[in-house]
């Protein structure tokens, strides 16, 4: 089993692979062109066919590197995994069809705890791991954390409220993962984000107004009979108008 140092080697070891790749191409091809100014521009076939070469001895010592640490990051997500997701049993306890009261106190903290847990996971490895591996890790947890999520969303129903409260229950864990790193993590949650979309529209012909030409610059990510799956997730929708959408 690779430890943190291992992992941060791996990294390390595939940046500088890549670098020297790069600075390898720049400076050889710099001096073939003097080659070629002084014996003739056949004089540098040679030489660039065995720069050719290294450059790709680089290029494939890199994606091995970074091969070796994907397989390492994943398989060190999986295994933190388990533990992120029983909060996914509590959730699945939970209702979300509030009525016109507002949503009850477990489940307007389910997101807040569940974050708190999963913070008291991640923190050990960002003072492990080095930048770069950690926000691979961050990456590829959210994901497989929203996909879990988004199983369980799937199999619940929703009001008008308990969607409410599912859009602000996303967008905390968007806040709380892009917090632990610079990469943008929108497109972890894109599918998620636009299920809390859908049930949150008023009325199921409202989703006509942004979607298909209408959806600007949003990619949909759900499927026509997908978006009808979620909508029906509203326990106030009647399913007739919801089968009659035109998507």
């Amino acid at each position: 089993e690779y430890g943190a140092s291992a992992v941060n080697a791996l990294a390390l070891a595939a940046h500088h692979a890549r670098q020297m790749r790069l600075e390898v191409a720049q400076r050889a091809r710099s001096a073939l062109r003097v080659v070629a100014a002084v014996d003739g521009p056949n004089a540098e076939s040679g030489p660039m066919a065995l720069l050719a070469t290294c450059l790709a001895e680089l290029e494939t010592t890199a994606s091995l590197y970074e091969k070796e640490l994907q397989q390492i990051v994943q398989a060190r997500a999986n295994a933190l995994l388990p533990k992120a997701t029983v909060c996914l049993e509590r959730y699945n306890s939970l209702s979300h069809i509030c009525g016109d009261s507002p949503a009850t106190d477990a489940v307007q903290t389910w997101a807040a705890d569940s974050i708190e847990q999963q913070s008291a996971l991640l923190t050990p490895l960002r003072e492990w791991l080095d930048e770069s591996s950690f926000e691979q890790f961050v990456r590829l947890f959210a994901q497989l954390f929203t996909n879990a999520f988004e199983q369980c969303v799937l199999q619940k129903r929703f009001d008008a409220r308990g969607a409410a409260q599912l859009e602000s229950d996303v967008r905390d864990f968007g806040a709380y993962w892009q917090s632990m790193t610079r990469r943008s993590m929108r497109d972890r949650q894109a599918r998620l984000s636009q299920i809390a979309v859908v049930l949150n529209v008023e009325q199921p012909a409202d989703l006509l107004e942004f979607w298909g030409d209408r959806s600007g610059g949003m990619t949909w990510r759900l499927t026509p009979a997908e978006v009808r799956r979620v909508l029906n997730l509203r326990a106030d929708f009647r399913k007739n108008e919801i089968a009659k959408l035109a998507l």
